[in-house]
């Protein structure tokens, strides 16, 4: 091995150390359920109901027309009725209410299964489907013709000329417009037995509770069910990992270059000290010198790469 090759070092790369366990890679405990959800499922419920107690007023209502009808509207049945403006509208936006709340009502029983993601897909519907329900109500209760303001005829199931109606507003405003359509009213009797303001306003009362429940509730269900939020000691801790991972990536660029760099430079010492050594060997033998002088130069060249 030529001389000072023995002093180099070989290069190790440092061993990197096995990251230690993270005491928060722990599966998370399952998320509580936020008290807004039975809220929020209780009034889907009541809602549910709420519409189907509507829909049974007003198919009661048609029947105790029907049942109480008199020479003007002899031609009623509890078909018809059910088919005319307003008790068609109550029928209608009833039924679509019970539609909706039964959907609202299934995410909830869905969000109790286990299945949060898909309760919280659905949650929204805790606002936009009270709503839908709420512009029908009003547009139920606010198209209602004023008792005032109708004929006979739109009482009697027979005349196409007009709109035939089964209820209207007002029933019992004045003692005239009373005896038309009182208990024992000539035109339609028992129209003042229409509970159409109870309804309007249980229904939409029952609406803004639900809306109100649904827009607090719905950050704690985003929270509850959401996506998890980033884990900030796991990003802690992943930093020294990353650092030393760079610093070993460098140092192992760097350490075979000046191993290299050395190990040249030691090469080209160990080649200056053999030619001083041989020159000094040259000048104390000035007969070999002399010999070698006077010999071609071809010769010199043979005994000079022989010289010990």
């Amino acid at each position: 091995m030529p001389v000072g090759m023995s002093d180099l070092a070989v290069y190790t790369p440092p061993a990197t150390a096995a990251p230690a366990a993270d005491d928060d890679a722990a599966a998370p405990a399952a998320a509580a359920v936020p008290p807004l959800f039975w809220a929020w499922g209780g009034l889907s419920i009541w809602l549910l109901i709420d519409g189907y107690l509507t829909s049974s007023a007003y198919t009661t209502l048609a029947s105790t027309l029907v049942t109480a009808k008199v020479a003007n509207n002899a031609a009623w049945t509890t078909t018809k009725v059910q088919g005319y403006a307003p008790i068609s509208n109550w029928l209608l936006s009833a039924n679509i209410a019970m539609f909706l709340q039964f959907v609202a009502v299934c995410a909830w029983i869905a969000g109790i299964a286990g299945q949060g993601s898909l309760f919280l897909l659905a949650s929204p519907v805790g606002i936009a489907f009270p709503v839908i329900e709420m512009l029908m109500w009003m547009y139920t209760y606010f198209t209602y013709s004023a008792c005032s303001g109708v004929t006979a005829t739109q009482f009697d199931g027979t005349t196409t000329t007009v709109t035939q109606l089964s209820s209207c507003s007002g029933a019992t405003s004045t003692t005239a417009i009373t005896a038309l359509y009182g208990p024992t009213g000539t035109t339609a009797a028992k129209v003042s037995t229409d509970p159409r303001s109870t309804w309007f306003f249980t229904n939409v009362a029952s609406d803004l509770a639900m809306i109100a429940v649904a827009v607090m509730a719905l950050p704690a269900f985003t929270t509850t069910w959401g996506a998890p939020a980033p884990d900030a000691d796991a990003d802690a801790d992943a930093a020294p990992a990353a650092n030393a991972t760079a610093a070993n990536a460098t140092a192992n660029a760097t350490a075979p270059g000046a191993a290299n760099a050395t190990d040249d430079a030691l090469l080209s010492m160990t080649r200056k000290t053999r030619k001083t050594v041989r020159s000094k060997r040259i000048a104390a033998s000035g007969a070999a010198c002399e010999e070698l002088c006077d010999k071609p130069s071809s010769k010199l060249i043979v005994h000079w790469n022989t010289l010990p």
